[in-house]
């Protein structure tokens, strides 16, 4: 769904602090999470009110893929997929591999 949605729609969406991305410490490094749409995030937060705090950063997919791919591979940073539930959970995976499948949907576009 992650896939579809952002190439379809063009964006990423995801939270700041401080202008910087939440960086999370999971049992395979850390991990920066993104959402297919803002309505995930508004969902996220009303379930976690923790996350109230955090503001909302959109991304267009060009900028996504040229320069936010690429600066989380150099930070050595994974990235965290369309998390939810209770606990935020989802598929955490390597810049390289997110780059991968999203043009996969690109060239089914």
């Amino acid at each position: 769904m992650f896939y579809e949605q952002v190439v379809r729609e063009g964006h990423v969406f995801t939270f700041l602090s401080d202008d910087a991305f939440l960086v999370f410490p999971m049992p395979d490094g850390e991990t920066v999470p993104f959402w297919s749409s803002l309505s995930r995030l508004k969902t996220i937060q009303r379930a976690h009110p923790k996350f109230r705090a955090y503001a909302f950063d959109d991304i267009a997919l060009d900028t996504f893929l040229d320069k936010v791919i690429p600066q989380l591979a150099d930070e050595g940073l994974r990235v965290g997929v369309n998390w939810s539930g209770k606990r935020l959970t989802g598929y955490d995976i390597a810049p390289a591999e997110l780059r991968e499948n999203l043009s996969y949907w690109q060239s089914k576009k």
